[in-house]
């Protein structure tokens, strides 16, 4: 080998041989954190919500809470009933609020889930859980993908939400 195909190597060679190294050493002490488990589900809820603000020179304002059930292919989630409350300002897709669920799941497991939302489109967090809940983390998008149109009471109202995320339980 002649000293300039040696140079011609070493000068091509040994930086890719390094930045290979470097790149799958930083992979084998710093590796990426675990995705968690992903969740897919829809949360059907009806509620009934009381006024605020009360003027028409006001943006609306109410409190509501509702009653619901998530239908999940991911078992843990499968037939949790929830029950949410918050509040929020505005309606439709210029709504702003927050919201606290508490989910129980069919272990009667309780998963704490919240957050502040704006408009149709949002995330909500796992907060906290119970049993095999206990240290959770994660959270979810939340869209809605239906509501009726004409409430079955006044002051009330229906609808369904799906939920994308993932989620992982520390121990």
């Amino acid at each position: 080998m002649t000293r300039s195909h040696a140079h011609r190597i070493a000068t091509v060679v040994l930086p890719v041989v390094a930045g290979l190294t470097i790149a799958l050493t930083g992979l084998l002490v710093d590796p990426s954190p675990a995705r968690g488990e992903a969740v897919e589900a829809t949360h059907c809820f009806t509620g009934t919500f009381t006024a605020i603000s009360g003027s028409q020179e006001l943006t609306s304002a109410s409190h509501w809470a509702h009653h619901g059930i998530v239908r999940s292919s991911n078992k843990k989630f499968e037939n949790a009933a929830t029950y949410c409350g918050g509040a929020n300002r505005g309606t439709g897709p210029t709504r702003q609020g927050y919201v606290l669920c508490r989910m129980v799941d069919a272990d009667g497991d309780i998963i704490m889930i919240g957050d502040q939302y704006a408009t149709l489109k949002y995330s909500l967090k796992f907060l906290e859980g119970t049993g095999k809940w206990k240290d959770v983390t994660g959270g979810v998008q939340v869209e809605e993908i239906g509501r009726s149109p004409k409430p079955a009471m006044p002051n009330s109202y229906h609808a369904c939400v799906q939920w994308k995320g993932t989620y992982e339980v520390r121990r």
